[in-house]
């Protein structure tokens, strides 16, 4: 009798679950303005709530990789190439976003990039560069897109 409970009261469940659709883009459709602004007429064209998931924008996770080694190598160019993947987010935001939500955007991208900056510098300092730090690292791409295109669709 108790396997017969489980079983209905499974069944039950599953009459109940929703389906969710869920839209993935990989970096190239994130990676130009072009690209972003056809991300946002797919996820709003949907009739349903969809849950969007992003990449980090094209050729970022490289440039997030490249310039992690090059901290821990001790090599203080890192802080220009990091300055340059932010003045690309911005220059993203600046591009896609609604001017009424830029400043939310640029605020959540410069507090990552803030928390990226700290982690680079303990890499320049130590000379070590565990898995577990550029796994840590490399997350930043997604993060730092999905605040954009967070505040990209409506």
């Amino acid at each position: 009798m108790g396997v017969l409970r489980e079983k209905e009261y499974f069944c039950s469940l599953k009459k109940n679950v929703a389906t969710v659709k869920v839209l993935k883009f990989g970096g190239s459709s994130v990676g130009s303005k072009e690209s972003i602004t056809n991300l946002k007429q797919i996820v709003e064209s949907q009739q349903d709530d969809v849950i969007v998931v992003v990449s980090a924008l094209g050729g970022i996770t490289d440039k997030l990789i490249a310039t992690a080694k090059m901290a821990a190598r001790g090599e203080r160019q890192y802080e220009a190439e990091t300055e340059a993947m932010l003045a690309r987010h911005e220059q993203m935001i600046h591009d896609v976003v609604a001017p009424e939500r830029r400043r939310k955007a640029f605020n959540q991208v410069r507090k990552l990039f803030g928390e990226l900056k700290e982690i680079m510098q303990g890499l320049y300092l130590l000379h070590d560069l565990s898995d577990k730090t550029m796994d840590t690292i490399v997350s930043y791409g997604e993060r730092l897109s999905s605040q954009i295109v967070a505040q990209l669709i409506d």
